[in-house]
C-alpha cells in the first residue's frame, strides 16, 4: 500500500485506449485517487459513451513472491456469480491503494463484443481548485457503437457508413438511428471527438 500526503487531494492521469482500434480510439482522463474501481468504471463508461448494458471486469497484474499474478475487480451484488477467479468487489477498493505511475491494467466491457480498454497511469497529480474532477482532457476519434461485434464490427460499420452505395448502408443506418437517433447518425464522423463534451455523473 502506498503512503499519501493527506494535506492535498490527488488525482491520477490515465490514458485509456480501446485495444486494436485503428485509428486509435483513446481518452485521457483525470480521476480522483480516492475513487474506487466502481467509480472508475463509471468514468470509462462516460468517456467512451458506453450505455452500461453489459458486464465488465478490471484486471490488474501484480508481482508476487511466486511471479506475476492478478487481481480482478467487478461489481458484486446479491445472487451475482463473479466472472473472475480472483475477483474482489470493485466498490471496496480505492485506486490509490493499487495504482502508481506506469501501472498498466485493462478494463473489459461486454463479454460478447469484447471491448478491451488498455489503461496506463501516466501521472499522479495534486488536484487543482479550478479543475473539475473527474475530467476528460484529451482524446481522439468517435466512440464505438454497442452490440456490433466488437472493434472489428465497428470498423466494418465505419466502412459501410462511408459508402452510400453499399448494399447494407440503408439498413445499417436505420438500425443505428433507432438506437442513437437520426441526428447523431446522419452527422457521423469517425474522427470526431471533443473532450469538453464528455460529462460525468459519478455516484
Amino acid at each position: 500500500m502506498r503512503a499519501f500526503n493527506k494535506k492535498y487531494d490527488f488525482a491520477f492521469q490515465l490514458h485509456i485506449q480501446i485495444r486494436d482500434s485503428k485509428p486509435a480510439i483513446w481518452r485521457r482522463v483525470l480521476v480522483p485517487a480516492d475513487y474506487n474501481f466502481g467509480q472508475l468504471h463509471q468514468v470509462i463508461q462516460a468517456a467512451f459513451s458506453w450505455q452500461g448494458h453489459h458486464l465488465h471486469l478490471f484486471t490488474l497484474p501484480i508481482l508476487t513472491d511466486h511471479g506475476i499474478d492478478q487481481i480482478q475487480f467487478e461489481t458484486f451484488h446479491e445472487g451475482y456469480e463473479p466472472l473472475g477467479v480472483d475477483s474482489v468487489n470493485e466498490t471496496e477498493h480505492q485506486l490509490k491503494d493499487h495504482l502508481t505511475v506506469s501501472t498498466a491494467l485493462d478494463y473489459h466491457y461486454d463479454f460478447g463484443d469484447d471491448w478491451i480498454h488498455d489503461i496506463v497511469v501516466e501521472g499522479y497529480l495534486i488536484q487543482l481548485k479550478k479543475q473539475k474532477y473527474p475530467a476528460c482532457i484529451d482524446g481522439e476519434n468517435h466512440h464505438a457503437f454497442e452490440d456490433i461485434g466488437g472493434i472489428w464490427g465497428y470498423q466494418h460499420v465505419v466502412e459501410i457508413l462511408a459508402d452510400p452505395e453499399h448494399e447494407k448502408h440503408k439498413k445499417l443506418k436505420a438500425w443505428l438511428k433507432a438506437s442513437y437517433g437520426a441526428a447523431k447518425v446522419n452527422k457521423f464522423d469517425p474522427t470526431a471527438f471533443e473532450a469538453k463534451k464528455i460529462k460525468f455523473n459519478i455516484q
